[in-house]
């Protein structure tokens, strides 16, 4: 029996991976708790695997994080289904990530415009320019660096229905390309953002200028 991918979904916070999901899951693959939704269709609010979120909070925050426990998890998945493992910081560990079983493991890394990635970060964090942008530096790295299987995917072009990108992502991840559903795109977010100097610049020199103080950065 052919063996259907593992699909990690990452990329910077805020750059629609969810949307991503839930495409994915609208067109036959699968993801959820193990212990009591795998065989069934799995509705979004439960689409993120605790299992794996649990293992790469732990990477992120420097605790123990036990591998042989994911492994084991994931081979309970079938494998004549897809299966969607979603969390966007877990680009920081994609290759880490690819010996957790032994199905063909794929990532798909979501790209959304920089600015107003980092834009809508700090305005949903709190955190400073510095920050945000140091992140997505740093996640982007770790895709570059990535030895798995990796699609770039824009999200803005997903947003905007285009077929051509929709199918692409479908086709890496083996979902059928026939009358994809794309009733989970969600238009009302494609948004520009406008630079405010009060906003963003005069955060970003006050921030600078307190790293300068307290030389904590």
């Amino acid at each position: 029996m052919n063996q259907k991918p593992i699909i990690i979904v990452c990329g910077a916070p805020y750059s629609f991976t969810s949307m991503i999901c839930k495409i994915l899951l609208s067109n036959g693959a699968i993801s959820g708790d193990v212990q009591d939704r795998i065989y069934t269709d799995i509705p979004y609010d439960r689409f993120e695997d605790q299992e794996f979120l649990k293992y790469i909070r732990n990477k992120q925050n420097f605790k123990v994080a036990n591998k042989d426990r994911l492994i084991k998890h994931i081979g309970l998945f079938p494998d004549d289904r897809t299966v969607i493992l979603k969390a966007p910081m877990a680009a920081l560990f994609l290759n880490d990530l690819s010996d957790i079983s032994n199905r063909p493991i794929r990532v798909v890394y979501v790209l959304r415009n920089p600015v107003f990635n980092i834009m809508s970060t700090m305005e949903k964090s709190g955190r400073s320019f510095i920050w945000s942008f140091n992140r997505y530096c740093a996640i982007y790295q770790a895709c570059v660096d990535c030895n798995i299987d990796l699609l770039t995917l824009l999200s803005e072009r997903v947003q905007k229905g285009n077929l051509y990108e929709i199918k692409r992502l479908l086709e890496y991840c083996e979902l059928s390309t026939d009358n994809p559903d794309l009733s989970d795109i969600d238009v009302s977010k494609i948004k520009t953002r406008e630079f405010n100097y009060f906003k963003y610049r005069f955060r970003n020199v006050l921030w600078k200028a307190i790293v300068k103080v307290l030389r904590i950065y």
